[in-house]
């Protein structure tokens, strides 16, 4: 089993990004709407996975690796540090999964769905071989 994060569109607007600064005082600013919150979690639960509570600005969908490779019409991998990565076209890898193999409705709710690297920190043992 393994898990990736799914972020929603805000129902402000407002973007996430990679310099999108959330904290207590912003959250309120980047969280989805309630109705595509349960939208989304109730559309992935039907393609197989096991849906979180919503934390935040995300939550987490869980199922086999074949549902994801099924679900994103994708190939994964497990890189060096035991994270899962999606292999690209054109050979390379990333954490980040194509949304555009989802449902339509489901693609209009999403910003993005995202494996997390391991944590550089701790003992190796549990994270796979040291490079």
């Amino acid at each position: 089993m393994i898990s990736a994060i799914v972020v929603l569109h805000s129902k402000s607007g407002k973007q996430v990004s990679g310099s999108a600064v959330i904290t207590a005082e912003t959250l309120q600013e980047y969280q989805p709407d309630p109705a595509s919150v349960l939208k989304a979690q109730t559309q992935f639960n039907t393609l197989g996975f096991q849906v979180s509570p919503m934390v935040g600005i995300s939550f987490s969908i869980t199922a086999a690796q074949s549902v994801f490779e099924r679900t994103f019409q994708v190939t994964l991998q497990r890189n060096d540090s035991g994270g899962v990565e999606v292999v690209q076209t054109n050979r390379s890898a990333g954490y980040e999964l194509p949304l555009n193999k989802l449902p339509r409705e489901l693609q209009g709710l999403i910003s993005a769905v995202t494996f997390s690297p391991p944590p550089d920190f701790g003992p190796q043992e549990f994270f796979g071989p040291t490079p």
